[in-house]
């Protein structure tokens, strides 16, 4: 048997060797450590398995999950246990002698399978409730053990020991297939078993120089009966050379059946003479041979009547996952309403599902178009609005677009027509509606010119073009009129915006009103004259304005 020292030497030796023979290599495994037990755990299970009171002992850089997906391991991911961190375990493959000692106790148990003292031990176990009568899982074993220690006394060892119901003790589940040994580094490898042997030796992705290929676990259970599983693994003769177990995501799985619809919908609803429903039953795993599902028919449609008969069972082939059947709305006619067909399927020996289907009438579909139908130029909104039908409407523009709302740009005035019609294109010919952008002539107002007044004195103001008019007073925050010409009251000096408006396109002129001064008149030179002569008659205080003189 080597001695320990002798391994160190070696390792170290072999591992400058490694190191410039791959020092350009790229870790395609990536592991990543922090998870709980019940992580783990819950990380391993799958259809047909409820995991609790999970635990582990050991270094908790020992343990974690792992993403294998560009990697050889032959799995995409899961959880890894280690002798040793688990950050040395992925590749490249740059050393013969990869370890690191945690410092851990060994495992009584794995002493007795590795056939030597045991170090570094890490165990992961919980209770779980299978939901029939089988479980398995499926896992792969690397060390750096492999290939030179094979059979000298470093036999690193894991197991897999289930109990419960209907097993005597603890029973180790990962075994060589077709045999009663364990899977260790003396009974796997290169002349020994070696159709399960994978030689990583140069390998890119992962470091241990050796592993197993993807082996399953199985074992016989009672179903919804509480089992307890203890995953271990440890170093064996010393501490030193690291091996690990990767165990694939949800692989810890007992066969049971999910039942699932499909429609064209999204709601489990098939239409008469339009859409069916598919109903799936989906194994978690293939079997070996023929699996009959069984399964009850009720609801408010009469089976036979409203769809094709459905039969009370289903076999699902030997090496097949899953096998259908579609449930057919027979169009009668007859407005009934929703109805519901629900199938209800032993899916285990303890549980049970039931889904529920729906059977709609079809009525015709109807569209309506809607937009902003006076236009200025620039941009417009239109949209439709579609009923009836199975639903999942269609539209289609004249302009070629194919969505409910559209935007458009039209120089000159347009009529858009959108058509409609459900999934099924149950309604012939498709309805359709019309919506008609005007583009309306741009107004240019005209509020006449500025203008002086006489205090007291009314004024007119007229406005031209366009059909519609709205004054309003900016001196005194007002409307005064929605007319083209308005008489107004003003008082001081006063400003007024007008707004005109052809259809829906408009524009602004301004006007100002401007109060003159008081200019009262006083006539002088009151005179008494002989008749056939002249007098003259002043005016005075009136500068700048004009006279009427009565009579």
């Amino acid at each position: 048997m080597a001695s320990t020292l002798s391994r160190i030497i070696r390792a170290l030796v072999l591992s400058i060797f490694f190191l410039g023979a791959h020092s350009d290599s790229f870790a395609q495994l990536t592991v990543a450590s922090g998870l709980t037990a019940n992580d783990m755990a819950q990380l391993l299970a799958g259809p047909g398995i409820t995991v609790t009171n999970a635990t582990f002992t050991g270094s908790p850089l020992a343990a974690g999950s792992f993403n294998g997906t560009a990697s050889n391991i032959g799995m995409p991911g899961g959880v890894i246990l280690c002798t040793g961190p688990i950050t040395l375990a992925p590749g490249p493959n740059n050393s013969p002698s990869s370890g690191q000692d945690n410092g851990q106790p060994g495992n009584a148990q794995l002493n007795g399978l590795a056939g030597a003292q045991t170090f570094n031990a890490f165990v992961l176990e919980f209770d779980f409730v299978p939901l029939s009568n089988t479980i398995e899982f499926d896992y792969v074993f690397g060390s750096e053990e492999y290939p030179e220690f094979v059979n000298g006394g470093f036999n690193d060892a894991f197991a897999f020991f289930i109990s419960g119901p209907g097993i005597a003790g603890q029973q180790n589940i990962a075994l060589v297939p077709g045999t009663s040994l364990p899977v260790t580094i003396d009974n796997v490898n290169a002349g020994s078993y070696p159709q399960y042997y994978v030689n990583n030796a140069g390998g890119a992705t992962v470091q241990y120089d050796a592993f197993t290929t993807v082996l399953t676990a199985t074992s016989a259970v009672q179903a919804c009966e509480t089992y307890h599983l203890k995953l271990m693994i440890a170093d064996a003769g010393d501490g030193i050379y690291d091996s690990g177990v990767f165990l694939a995501e949800g692989s810890l799985t007992s066969a049971v059946v999910e039942i699932t619809t499909t429609t064209a919908t999204a709601d489990s609803t098939a239409y008469e003479n339009c859409s069916n429903a598919t109903v799936t039953f989906t194994l978690s795993e293939t079997l070996s041979s023929p699996y009959t599902v069984n399964y009850t028919v009720t609801g408010t449609a009469t089976n036979g009547v409203d769809f094709p008969t459905i039969p009370n069972s289903i076999t699902i082939p030997a090496n097949t996952l899953s096998a259908s059947f579609q449930i057919e709305p027979v169009f009668d006619g007859v407005v009934e309403g929703i109805e519901t067909v629900i199938i209800e399927v032993q899916t285990s020996v303890c549980g049970s599902d039931t889904i529920m289907i729906y059977i709609n009438d079809v009525s015709p579909v109807t569209v309506e178009a809607f937009g902003d139908t006076a236009f200025c130029g620039g941009t417009a909104k239109l949209w439709a609005h579609a009923e009836g039908g199975a639903g999942n409407h269609t539209f289609l523009w004249s302009d070629g677009s194919t969505s409910d709302t559209i935007y458009v740009s039209p120089t000159s005035t347009t009529t858009y027509t959108v058509t409609s019609n459900d999934f099924c294109a149950s309604t012939v010919p498709e309805p359709s509606d019309n919506v008609t952008v005007t583009i309306d002539p741009t107004p240019v107002a005209d509020a006449g010119p500025d203008a002086p007044y006489c205090a007291g004195d009314p004024v007119t103001l007229s406005g031209s073009g366009g059909t519609t008019y709205e004054w309003f007073d900016l001196t005194h925050n007002t409307i005064v009129g929605t007319t083209a010409s308005v008489t107004v009251n003003p008082v001081g000096d006063v400003d007024y915006r007008m707004i005109t408006w052809i259809g829906a396109c408009s524009d602004t002129d301004y006007v100002s009103l401007n109060e003159l001064p008081a200019s009262p008149a006083d006539a002088v030179g009151d005179t008494s004259i002989c008749q056939g002569n002249a007098a003259q008659l002043d005016v005075t205080g009136a500068a700048n304005a004009t006279f009427a003189w009565s009579p």
